[in-house]
């Protein structure tokens, strides 16, 4: 059936509006948006002035040019921490400080919080601030203790506020409590993911704390867009709902993620959130191409069935017992594993093994529904780790090499994703999967974007 030219070309300015791209490599601008290359260019100029420590009323002067696409460029910027912080914010004008509130609940929800405070309480945390960078600095047990309780006991997250240098002693200081690390703002847990001041042992053991606690992180950061996102209500329709989905699963429909959307740095910091990973399922950010299906839930939502009749009816033919009788009545029906949606089918329905018997033997008859890669990929995201050792040796056998070389565009291979496997109380599974994937290529110390690799973290 042919699409008329008008049907095409709305269709494609629909799909080119949500489709990002990369700004100096650190941001993502959306033609959707209303000014994406002015909100990155203030934003970068906004972290700049911030890094430096810039005069708050240089910093206000931006964000009164900027006021029109304040929460766009808010979204972009990692050093909010610094921008919001209670010193700044009691030096700031009140008509300033109007501005800066109308746009906090576009971000972290304690930011916000910091706004509407009182001078009195404003300042009171700022001198609490001090004690305890001051404590950190001086290095003696004692201070380090209680700089630890000022940080814990305080009524407000204090640690919302650190920055770089004061992150990086508490963690020196061995001050690692995971109470203070799911604090950290992930703007600053991006900074410091990125740092060359954080060694890579540091580096994975705050990785490993903070990322396991995603969830409780994106409840503290969960992004209230209670008004215009887009040019749109912040409720919107399907078209969008792939590029403003939250980072867990339980989070509302209508508090979208923009930070996580737009930010580059906070998606290679968070890469393997369900946000970045259906994002880029969904043809949403930039290098969607390299790992079309490689993410937990196969690229679709939990609780959704590809179905369909011919793909019920392999589904039906599954014979894990006998997958070569499994081929043959394939042949009998005129039916073949050739789409994305038919792999899926088989691999929720438990017949991994039946798939990796086609794989082995009749690759050539796939059609090239997914690559090589993308099904190790899937390998890796299976429930019974015997039967990802079985599709992971297939995928292998028909594409040799293909265990050394695949890596999604973080620099991940399969084992970085096992690591988030739901069936990690299989231990003695799990090792064996890592064996197997370790002994067809699949290297456990390849070292990803930020420089961590699997064996760091397993």
């Amino acid at each position: 059936m042919e699409i008329d030219p008008k049907t095409s070309r709305r269709l494609e300015g629909k799909k080119d509006g949500f489709r990002g791209r990369a700004v100096g490599g650190r941001l993502i601008a959306y033609d959707c948006e209303r000014d994406p290359d002015g909100a990155c260019r203030d934003a970068e100029i906004l972290d700049a002035m911030l890094a430096e420590g810039a005069p708050t009323d240089r910093v206000e002067r931006l964000l009164v040019a900027s006021a029109g696409n304040l929460p766009a460029v808010l979204a972009r910027t990692v050093r909010l921490q610094a921008l919001f912080a209670p010193r700044r914010i009691l030096e700031m004008g009140r008509r300033k400080k109007a501005l800066v509130k109308a746009a906090a609940r576009h971000v972290n929800c304690g930011y916000a919080a910091s706004v509407g405070m009182s001078s009195r309480r404003l300042a009171e945390l700022a001198k609490t601030l001090e004690a305890i960078r001051d404590a950190l600095l001086g290095g003696t047990a004692a201070g380090v203790v209680a700089a630890k309780e000022a940080i814990l006991s305080y009524g407000f997250p204090a640690a919302l506020f650190f920055d770089e240098d004061t992150a990086i002693r508490c963690l020196d200081a061995g001050i690692d409590d995971p109470r203070l690390l799911r604090l950290f703002p992930r703007e600053l847990f991006a900074l410091m993911m990125e740092s060359d001041r954080l060694g890579r042992e540091r580096k994975a053991a705050l990785y490993g704390t903070v990322k396991p606690f995603d969830s409780v992180d994106c409840t503290l950061e969960r992004v209230a867009c209670r008004g215009v996102l887009f040019g749109k209500p912040a409720a919107f329709g399907d078209d969008i709902m792939g590029l403003s989905r939250p980072c867990h699963p339980g989070a509302l429909p209508e508090r979208p993620d923009y930070p996580m959307a737009v930010n580059a740095r906070l998606q290679r910091a968070y890469a393997d959130s369900d946000f970045v990973r259906w994002a880029y399922v969904a043809n949403k950010m930039p290098g969607h191409g390299l790992v079309a299906a490689s993410f937990r839930e196969f690229g679709y939502r939990p609780g959704s069935r590809p179905g369909g009749a011919a793909i019920d009816g392999i589904v039906r033919l599954a014979d894990d017992g006998n997958p070569a009788y499994f081929k043959l009545m394939l042949d009998v029906s005129g039916l073949e594993v050739a789409t994305g949606k038919s792999v899926v089918a088989l691999l929720n329905a438990g017949h991994a093994r039946s798939l990796a018997y086609i794989v082995r033997e009749h690759f050539n008859t796939m059609g090239g529904c997914l690559s090589p890669a993308q099904l190790l990929f899937h390998s890796a995201t299976l429930g019974d780790w015997d039967d990802a050792c079985v599709l992971a040796t297939a995928v292998e056998t028909a594409a040799p090499g293909t265990a050394a070389m695949a890596v999604d565009p973080f620099g991940n291979t399969p084992l970085w994703y096992a690591l988030y496997n739901g069936n990690w109380d299989d231990r003695e599974g799990c090792a064996r999967y890592f064996g197997r994937l370790a002994d067809l290529g699949c290297d456990p110390a390849r070292t990803n974007h930020l420089g961590l690799s699997a064996g760091d973290l397993a």
